[in-house]
Formats: C-alpha cells, structure tokens, sequence
C-alpha cells in the first residue's frame, strides 16, 4: 500500500513539475510564440520521436493509473449525472417549466476496443445505434459489444435504481437478430476488454488477443 501511495505521489509530483514549467515558459515566452515553438518541435524528428516513444507512453499511464474495475468513483459520477441532467431529480428543470428532451445517437461505425477512449484499438463495427432511452442505448451498445452489463456498474445502478430489466428494452435492428437480443450466449462485434477490466468480456477474449470477424 505504501508503495502504491509512493508511485502515485511520485506521478503527481511529475505532473506538477511539468504544469510549472509550462507556466514559467509561458510567462516568459509569448503565448503564441510558445505554441509556435512546440509545434515545430512536434513537426521535427526528435519531436516525433519523443511524442511517439517517451510522451506517449507517460501521456498513457498518467491516463490509465485510474482505469480498473476496482475504481467506485467514476461510475458513480457518471449516475449522478444522468440523474442530475437526463431524470432531474432536483427537479430544476420542471420548476423552469423545460423538461428534458434528449435522443441519443452513437456513431459506431468505426469504433474503438481495449483501452478507449484515449488509446483504442480500431474495430469497424459498421453500426449506429440511437434511441430516446439513454440507458437502453448505452445497454444496447454494451451488448453489442459483447461485455457483459452486470459488471458495468453505472449501467447496473441504473437499471436497479429504475427498476428496468433487460426485458423492457425493445431493440429493432436491420443487422442482428432481435429476438432474445440480451442472451449472454448470442455473440456480436466481440470487442477486446480494457487492460484493468479482464473479465468483462462475455466471449473471455483478452486486450490483445485477435479479434474474430463478424458478418452482418
């Protein structure tokens, strides 16, 4: 435990640093002239070189080091958005007389697996999916995906909070079959699982394992 607070003390105090040294560079650079410099350095072999080898991969832990499905921070924040802004559960939006109208729409043509956002691997799903449910949508993308939804724990919260079952999302499709959409036996686009998150995927595939071909 100890060693694990050491690394991250360790991360936070490169990250100051780096924060510092870019405001005193700034205070005595320019602003433009600061980010003119940088983007010639970027532009430059030993920029390319240090962008794709060492910042890359600093860039990737200092990302990373909070992704796992350990982490019961984020899932949380990301429910009591929805509640917030999508279920106004304060009600502010009610009382202002402007109810929320949303319908979500999810660009999955060229998608991403393993470790996305920041670093995915692209996957040529072929698909969009949308609906005026947002958490039907985002179920429905977590099973095409072929993850396994319980172990997503803001989508769980939220189907236990609603009282929703997968039973009550009617999923119409052009490509996949529909009936039965949510059987964990059915397999679909077969996305790779993030590093941290090794068992959530329902065909046990790893990050790094080939992904197999699905045809629509």
């Amino acid at each position: 435990a100890l060693l694990g607070l050491g690394g991250i003390v360790a991360a936070e105090t490169k990250d100051y640093f780096k924060l510092y040294l870019q405001h005193l560079l700034l205070s005595i650079i320019p602003g433009k002239l600061y980010f003119s410099l940088r983007n010639y350095f970027n532009k430059t072999r030993i920029g390319k070189i240090y962008n794709r080898i060492i910042n890359t991969e600093y860039q990737k832990n200092k990302m990373l080091r909070g992704a796992w499905d350990g982490n019961d921070t984020t899932w949380r924040m990301t429910a009591d958005v929805y509640n917030a802004f999508v279920k106004d559960i304060t009600g502010f939006r009610k009382n202002k007389g402007c109810p929320f109208k949303g319908f979500s729409i999810v660009d999955g043509i060229v998608s991403g697996d393993t470790d996305g956002p920041h670093y995915p691997h692209p996957v040529k799903s072929g698909v969009i999916i949308c609906g005026e449910d947002f958490i039907a949508v985002d179920v429905t993308c977590a099973r095409l995906m072929d993850y396994n939804i319980q172990d997503i724990k803001y989508l769980h919260s939220l189907l236990d909070q609603y009282h929703m079952t997968l039973d009550d999302i009617n999923v119409l499709s052009e490509h996949f079959e529909s009936n039965d959409f949510f059987n964990k036996n059915k397999r679909y686009l077969g996305f790779r699982p993030p590093h941290n998150w090794p068992s959530i995927s329902l065909t046990n595939l790893e990050p790094k394992q080939t992904i197999y071909s699905v045809k629509h």
